[in-house]
């Protein structure tokens, strides 16, 4: 219980830094973190508190700089795709998640990949339902979402402000979906106060000094690292799923 505190704690701390500072990638190294400690249906709802926590604490950090418009035509392709899964009650083995979780940041290399733009009515309504279904399908939809972004009108600030709000609102729905099954399940039982509490603590220190990165990030280094960090891990979770499948 100990080990899964403390690894917890660093795993959320470090992420959570990520996230304040690129906007991306955090999300995505802590799914594949909790997925190796947990079953897919744990990973999932304690992924949904931890990025729920360093989302909304992001979110009002940054509140000036959020894409209102954006927002709503966002939710309501989240909507849909939420009623379609809620539907369908899709829960995936532990190496599809992991190959799921590798192959999404490779999207960014397809050549002719249309340019999408959150600015744009049309593209906020898709990035709801596509992100939507990737998030409670695998968990994360970060490197997904970032199509929608980093080659979009917004700038940096904007981009993090606003993606921590339609992260937010993602956990919610993915905690919700997930709550149940885990509450089900004896590994339940590693989710008490004291890891709540790490989770929250470790997750605003981490938001809170990433912040400090992104004012000191020139705009043009922020979307190069942005890049390489998702192809990276992406290659590491690839690795994983191969792993567990054979």
């Amino acid at each position: 219980m100990a080990s899964i505190a403390l690894i917890t704690g660093v795993s959320v701390l470090l992420t959570s830094f990520v996230s304040a500072a690129l906007g991306m990638g955090g999300g995505m190294i802590m799914m594949g973190i909790y997925a190796w400690i947990f079953p897919v249906a744990g990973a999932m709802v304690v992924h949904g508190m931890t990025q729920l926590c360093a989302n909304s604490f992001r979110g009002f950090l940054l509140w000036r700089h959020i894409y209102w418009r954006g927002i709503g035509w966002y939710t309501l392709g989240m909507s849909v795709s939420t009623a379609i899964l809620l539907a369908a009650q899709i829960v995936l083995a532990k190496y599809q998640l992991f190959l799921l979780l590798g192959a999404i940041p490779f999207l960014n290399l397809i050549p002719k990949l249309p340019r999408f733009d959150f600015a744009r009515n049309k593209d906020a309504l898709a990035c709801g339902f596509v992100v939507t279904f990737a998030q409670l399908t695998a968990g994360i939809s970060g490197p997904l979402l970032d199509i929608f972004f980093i080659r979009g009108s917004l700038d940096r600030f904007s981009v993090v402000a606003t993606k921590s709000v339609t992260q937010s609102a993602g956990h919610l729905v993915k905690i919700a979906y997930y709550g149940p099954l885990f509450m089900a399940m004896e590994e339940s039982a590693a989710l008490n106060l004291n890891l709540v509490l790490i989770i929250l603590t470790t997750s605003i220190l981490g938001t809170w000094l990433g912040r400090h990165v992104l004012e000191r990030l020139p705009e043009q280094h922020f979307r190069g690292l942005c890049t390489s960090t998702l192809l990276v891990v992406g290659s590491v979770y690839l690795y994983r799923g191969l792993q567990i499948m054979a």
